[in-house]
């Protein structure tokens, strides 16, 4: 078995045709994705923005998480979005894990 692993600097990706991310770096190993520094992600509707990200193709998960004191957005529609310090994202049932959420909304 082969693997391996790559350091893309400064990405833009898409993969899977539903899903486009980017940050600062991206790390990938295999079917997992390490993305850290500026975390942007768009998935079935749904944007996370974080500090960093590890998305498991195998497992169909985003795991986001933010620097200390820092908050990941999942943007729900163009109206709503929680905040909190770390959100595990299944993005094939569209269900999310949280903890110590805020949910806001757009006027």
């Amino acid at each position: 078995m082969i693997k391996y692993l790559a350091i893309i600097p400064i990405a833009f990706i898409s993969f899977l045709g539903s899903m486009t991310f980017q940050a600062d770096q991206i790390t990938v190993d295999g079917n997992v994705k390490v993305l850290e520094g500026n975390v942007k992600i768009q998935v079935n509707g749904f944007e996370i923005e974080a500090d960093k990200a590890i998305i498991n193709q195998d497992k169909k998960e985003i795991f986001a998480t933010a620097e200390p004191k820092g908050q990941i957005k999942l943007e729900l529609n163009a109206n709503d979005f929680l905040e909190s310090d770390s959100i595990r994202f299944n993005y094939e049932h569209s269900t999310f894990t949280a903890y110590q959420i805020s949910i806001d909304h757009k006027n």
